[in-house]
């Protein structure tokens, strides 16, 4: 009686389980996140904000809806989405390991392999309501600093060269009242809004009377010494941790060449 063989992958000549090209692949991932929370860390700078808040997951986010005047329910679905389709995604991969693991004992993991593919249809499916919102509060953020749709296409699909962008070039951050053209009410002379005989342009206000002096923000060259400072040895840890699990993995599978 005829029998199909039992599905199976060989990971051994995979070039990603190349110890060299691993580590090699890892060094340009790293260094593309730490180029993108710079930009984002100067952005915020640049917008009034801690820079320390790009560090963070999730509450980077709330920054960003905040700065964009997004309402906050835009974030709370961004947030179901990315949670629940990294939790349908682990699920897929997890399903995946068990199949490839019972092909290699000499059993047959097709029906896991098919369920995962599945499982991971789902949770690509799952993050898609997450990528819509988060690109709105990038295209209202856009706004903020005089940029249009496609400079928000940019900040979602080429992020780090776009968040650099924005944190280098001369764009200024503008508050909502600013950005509509009405004219806030602690301005002097203001006599109810646009639309009731207040400022016409906002560019010709005068300037807000302080009782203090606004403190001094970090320089750009701060703020970037000092994400540096944060990332770059953890980010190191990560790539020798990567760099000797696929030496060992590689051990394992060519016990002769060691």
């Amino acid at each position: 009686m005829y029998t199909t063989p039992p599905v199976s992958f060989d990971t051994s000549s995979s070039l990603l389980w190349d110890p060299a090209f691993s580590l090699i692949f890892s060094i340009v991932m790293y260094s593309v996140l730490i180029i993108l929370l710079i930009g984002v860390a100067l952005v915020f700078e640049k917008a009034g904000e801690k820079w320390w808040k790009a560090l963070i997951p999730f509450y980077c986010e709330w920054t960003e809806a905040k700065l964009a005047g997004a309402p906050t329910s835009w974030y709370w679905i961004l947030v179901a989405s990315f949670v629940a389709g990294g939790f349908v995604s682990i699920v897929a991969f997890i399903l995946f390991s068990i199949g490839e693991a019972v092909s290699s004992a000499g059993g047959s993991g097709t029906g896991a392999m098919v369920a995962s593919l599945f499982v991971g249809f789902m949770g690509f499916v799952l993050f898609v309501p997450g990528y819509i919102f988060y690109g709105r509060i990038l295209y209202k953020l856009s706004q903020r600093f005089g940029k249009g749709l496609g400079f928000a296409l940019g900040l979602l699909f080429l992020a780090p060269i776009f968040w650099m962008i924005l944190a280098l070039d001369d764009s200024r951050y503008q508050a909502d009242s600013l950005a509509r053209g009405m004219a806030p009410q602690n301005y002097p002379g203001y006599q109810g809004g646009y639309q009731q005989g207040g400022y016409q342009n906002y560019q010709h206000y005068p300037p807000v009377p302080s009782a203090q002096e606004a403190p001094k923000k970090l320089s750009r060259g701060a703020v970037v010494g000092f994400v540096l400072l944060i990332l770059i040895p953890i980010f190191t840890c990560c790539v020798l941790a990567e760099f000797a699990a696929n030496l060992s993995s590689q051990a394992a599978n060519n016990p002769v060449i060691w």
